[in-house]
């Protein structure tokens, strides 16, 4: 059975609005890869808020929607992928699907290559939510992914499921997430230090 992590937000501080709390994931560096918000949380005044994930891996076709000023990119289509797997984008029925084309890949890596007539936006998920995306692929490019994520927690103003990381309307300093060996759990606190907020984990 796969192992299952969870983290728990608690807000400690004395912020007047729910804050927002997220883990999201980082990449070895791909040109235009960016991180989006992976699991997500919200938590008054002295509330708190559990997370929780396995470990497995996903090929990701999103669609981006601007709503209300906000950029969310969600999964159109999504397949579980393993170490070397290879995926192929292509054009059926005037929609573009992701399937699976090989196991030959590099060690460590998913491979997913647009050979559709459009451009794509390309992505890898973890335990069936999108993690991270490189927008507007154009048809013909190949994309290797080192699949080795660090993960960080932060807290934000307002955050949805599959928005852009940024530091727009950012609470304190994101933290790396690292569970010592045999550890699953961990507690994320938001405290109050004068006019101050900061986040603190705890294993």
């Amino acid at each position: 059975m796969a192992t299952k992590y969870f983290v728990t937000f608690k807000n400690e501080s004395t912020q007047p609005s729910v804050v927002q709390f997220c883990v999201y994931q980082q990449y070895p560096d791909l040109p235009g890869l960016k991180s989006v918000a992976w699991k997500k949380a919200g938590a008054y005044m002295g509330g708190q808020a559990t997370v929780e994930w396995v470990i497995t891996y996903s090929a990701v076709l999103s669609n981006y929607n601007d709503e209300g000023g906000i950029g969310i990119y969600a999964s159109s289509q999504s397949i579980g992928a393993d170490f070397k797997d290879q995926f192929d984008i292509t054009d059926e029925s005037g929609i573009q699907v992701v399937k699976k084309s090989g196991t030959s890949g590099q060690d460590g890596t998913i491979t997913i290559t647009n050979k559709s007539n459009e451009m794509a936006n390309v992505g890898i998920g973890m335990d069936d939510s999108l993690s991270s995306v490189i927008p507007n692929v154009y048809g013909g490019v190949e994309e290797v992914f080192q699949i080795t994520p660090t993960y960080f927690v932060a807290a934000y103003e307002n955050l949805e499921i599959g928005q852009l990381i940024s530091d727009v309307g950012i609470i304190g300093k994101p933290l790396t997430l690292q569970f010592p060996s045999g550890v699953t759990k961990a507690t994320v606190r938001l405290i109050q230090d004068g006019q101050k907020l900061n986040l603190k984990i705890e294993y």
